[in-house]
């Protein structure tokens, strides 16, 4: 009995196979997981394959959160300081990296308010007319 997810399921690696087979209920439709359940089947794939490939998936996660969790570089913040964008403050992913470069951005926008202040004060204060 074939579905519509037949030849996608085929098409996918085994680790795809694997993740796709151990993720959430309703991540996936009932005929996908139904089709992923036969591929798999299909593939015969021995317990010690499938352990290696969840190794690699868990490793795989792990360097991923690693990456989320990496401070932002020095260069960033500062280009983030002298150059504050708005829109960094709205597309954070919730990285610890778009964290710091948020907090700069906002350090930005505080130093060139004050910068314009002051300005703004000692020009009336000495008279200056620029």
């Amino acid at each position: 009995m074939e579905n519509e997810f037949d030849e996608i399921m085929k098409q996918h690696s085994d680790a795809e196979l694997i993740e796709i087979l151990n993720s959430e209920p309703g991540d996936y439709k009932d005929s996908a997981m139904e089709s992923a359940r036969r591929e798999f089947k299909c593939r015969n794939l021995s317990a010690q394959q499938v352990k290696e490939i969840n190794e690699g998936i868990e490793q795989q996660k792990q360097e991923e959160e690693a990456a989320l969790n990496a401070p932002a570089d020095k260069p960033s913040k500062l280009f983030a300081f002298i150059f504050p964008r708005v829109w960094e403050l709205f597309l954070s992913d919730g990285s610890t990296r778009d964290r710091e470069l948020s907090m700069y951005t906002i350090y930005g926008f505080i130093f060139y308010i004050c910068a314009f202040a002051l300005w703004f004060v000692l020009r009336s204060y000495f008279h200056w007319s620029f």
